[in-house]
């Protein structure tokens, strides 16, 4: 009976060992990206930073493709840090009686801590970044000038989490990454921004260091 309470023992430290050997200390992750948001701030603001060319200085919120990717390590086995960087290109969309919108190109660099329940087939988690977005506006549509059109690199947020499918013991497919972000659009008037909410999802490849 002795004999069979230490191998049974040696076995959970050894399954223990060995899973916690399996699990990835640090997750590189990359892949497509769509954002939703106006980049010129919310519905019925004024004096944002595109007024001058958009006549009521805001637009309608627009859909931005682009990428995403991240780098996690974890610290303990739930628990870790990530750190967050996108791209997003498309067309600001106008509101009124048709005035010329532009092509914009918005980059997200955030930080902040990451939770995860680290299973051998699946992996949900779930984090809280912070950081800033540069958004600059290109060329007008129908020719005009593009010369005096504003960009701007404000304070960012954004919560929310999504999960992994395990494919292997280094890769995992992420299916889907949901996140609600805040961004503060600079006024050229009154406050100096106004925060304006978006929405982001992410899928790609999971690569385990």
């Amino acid at each position: 009976m002795k004999t069979l309470l230490i191998c049974f023992s040696l076995l959970v430290l050894g399954s223990g060992y060995s899973y916690s050997q399996e699990t990835s200390r640090v997750e590189v992750f990359g892949g497509y990206s769509l954002e939703h948001i106006s980049a010129c701030g919310a519905p019925g603001d004024t004096f944002l930073t595109c007024s001058g060319f958009i006549e009521t200085g805001n637009s309608t919120p627009a859909n931005y493709n682009g990428w995403d990717g991240s780098l996690s390590a974890f610290v303990y086995r739930f628990f870790g840090v990530s750190g967050d960087v996108s791209g997003h290109y498309g067309t600001t969309v106008i509101r009124g009686n048709g005035l010329p919108s532009a092509s914009t190109f918005r980059y997200s660099f955030m930080f902040g801590p990451i939770a995860a329940l680290r299973r051998r087939d699946y992996q949900p988690f779930v984090h809280a970044l912070f950081g800033g977005v540069f958004n600059k506006f290109g060329a007008f549509e129908f020719g005009a000038e593009s010369a005096n059109v504003p960009s701007y690199t404000k304070f960012a947020w954004a919560v929310g989490g999504g999960i992994d499918l395990v494919a292997s013991r280094r890769l995992s497919v992420r299916v889907g990454q949901f996140d609600y972000e805040r961004v503060g659009v600079p006024n050229t008037l009154g406050p100096s921004y106004a925060p304006v909410g978006g929405y982001r999802f992410a899928a790609g490849i999971v690569f385990k260091l």
